[in-house]
């Protein structure tokens, strides 16, 4: 019995190891978004001044090529290093050099194209724009190599400290550029040169090396990934399938209503759950083999994002009457009902993205990837019926169709990783019942003040302070030892 005993010790040190690996991931990442967002809002305001919307129309066209092409080349080579633990070097090294060759194709392909697409989008700046661009996405698809590296190695601190060197490159070389009146051009070499010293800076870091790919070295790899880039592509279709139902239907202004409420909405799952995210794919790769321990990852992270999001998202909802007219102006009312529509939604759905990477970690990349197939066929259709009631029935079409494929998903993952899914709604329930808590106490605040000659300003803090007080202070009481706990993990960190 006693021989079993110091094998049981070494699970538990390697699991509190791992364990403060996960919550120091999440502290520097989360302190290099912090600084690094600061850093590039103060330039974007300061930047705004200098140039003119025509400026940045520029580049936002470039955007709509490059985006797509950013998924294609990475060919999720990076996630495929992080989820295959048994990779040895030389398969590492070839898969970089694919990447390699991938971001090449990709730029000698853009060159050849930025005349036509100029043309097509009627943009003659992209001619000359493209290649530039083009060549940044080429160094960023190699880049994904060394930090996967990093992120395999979980050396989540470096991550962080090369993050914000690469913010602090973009910001200040976008407001020299600007003072130096280089117009749209600005905006174009503020990226070459950002991703430019990312790359040399991982290299340092990493000494990485790039070998000719052999197919038969990296036949799984290469199945891997391109699962993960067809599921990649279903969801940018789906993801962006509204988007061009609401132009088409209903024209610019309703379509810019629609897209500042998702650009709202979406701000608390982008920004905090970016963070979690961020460090989640490594963690869990170090445990793909171990279904228990994933399954405790998978509830972890699930509680977690579900304690942020969910009264963040549900909170812009709620307050959505009186935030868009003191933060955008009154000429943005049109946004109110689908950033409570889609604020509802998203407290819903941005828990999900964490069911994709349990399932490649679990190297089940298939099932994510017919789930957003599926996702691409359903969804097309449910904006287009739903645009018959308008821009709201396409945000309603959302908020309708989207809970149960995201309960699918949920499903799929708790069966791969044999996981009763009644855990799962008992780690959901404490959350989403002091977020329902939350919204009535919002409620009643908000209609005894409806009559009030208070400014909206004031009515919105009330607001704002009536939800804080009132999650925290039910948090507080039923898991105050998990934050107590967390924090601890986090300390040992510093």
């Amino acid at each position: 019995m006693t021989e079993h005993v110091p094998v049981k010790a070494a699970i538990d040190a390697e699991r509190s190891e791992l364990d403060r690996s996960f919550a120091g991931g999440i502290a520097w990442s989360g302190l290099a978004r912090l600084l690094s967002q600061t850093i590039t809002w103060l330039v974007t305001l300061a930047v705004a001044r200098l140039l003119v919307p025509s400026d940045y129309g520029v580049v936002a066209s470039a955007t709509i090529y490059l985006g797509l092409v950013r998924v294609v080349t990475e060919f999720g080579l990076g996630t495929a290093i992080v989820a295959q633990r048994s990779l040895t070097d030389r398969q590492i090294s070839q898969l970089g050099g694919l990447a390699f060759l991938l971001g090449i194709g990709a730029w000698i392909l853009t060159v050849v194209l930025a005349n036509p697409i100029a043309l097509l989008l009627r943009v003659p700046a992209l001619s000359a724009v493209l290649p530039v661009l083009g060549f940044a996405t080429a160094v960023s698809t190699l880049n994904a190599l060394p930090t996967a590296i990093l992120q395999r190695n979980l050396e989540y601190r470096a991550l962080s400290q090369l993050e914000l060197l690469r913010a602090l490159v973009a910001s200040g070389t976008l407001l020299l550029f600007a003072q130096l009146e280089f117009g749209y051009w600005a905006l174009v070499l503020n990226e070459v040169a950002a991703v430019a010293a990312y790359a040399i800076a991982l290299y340092l870091r990493t000494r990485y090396r790039l070998a000719r790919p052999r197919l038969a070295d990296v036949r799984s790899s290469l199945r891997l990934s391109g699962e993960i880039v067809v599921a990649r592509l279903a969801w940018f279709a789906y993801s962006n399938a509204d988007v061009g139902i609401v132009s088409r239907k209903f024209g610019t202004a309703i379509l810019g209503d629609y897209s500042m409420a998702w650009t709202l909405t979406s701000i608390p799952s982008e920004k905090i759950g970016g963070v979690i995210m961020s460090v989640t794919p490594g963690i869990l790769a170090r445990v793909q083999h171990d279904k228990a321990e994933l399954g405790r990852y998978f509830l972890m992270l699930v509680e977690g994002l579900s304690l942020l999001l969910l009264p963040a998202t549900v909170g812009i909802a709620l307050t959505a009457e009186l935030l868009i007219p003191l933060l955008l102006g009154e000429k943005w009312r049109g946004a109110i009902p689908l950033v409570q529509i889609l604020g509802v939604l998203l407290a819903l759905r941005s828990i999900t993205p964490v069911c994709g990477q349990v399932l490649v970690a679990r190297l089940r990349s298939d099932l994510a990837m017919k789930y957003n197939i599926t996702a691409a066929i359903v969804m097309p259709v449910s904006f287009l019926v739903g645009s018959f009631w308008g821009v709201t029935g396409v945000a309603l079409a959302w908020l309708t169709v989207s809970p149960p494929l995201s309960i699918a998903i949920f499903v799929i993952t708790c069966r791969e990783i044999s996981l009763p899914i009644s855990k799962l709604i008992a780690v959901v329930a404490r959350p989403l019942a002091a977020v329902l808590v939350m919204a009535f106490a919002v409620l009643a605040v908000r209609s005894s003040l409806v009559s009030s000659a208070l400014p909206a300003s004031f009515q919105l803090a009330a607001l704002v302070f009536t939800g804080a007080i009132t999650y925290s202070g039910i948090l507080a009481v039923t898991m105050r030892h998990r934050v107590v706990r967390v924090w601890k993990l986090i300390r040992k960190q510093q």
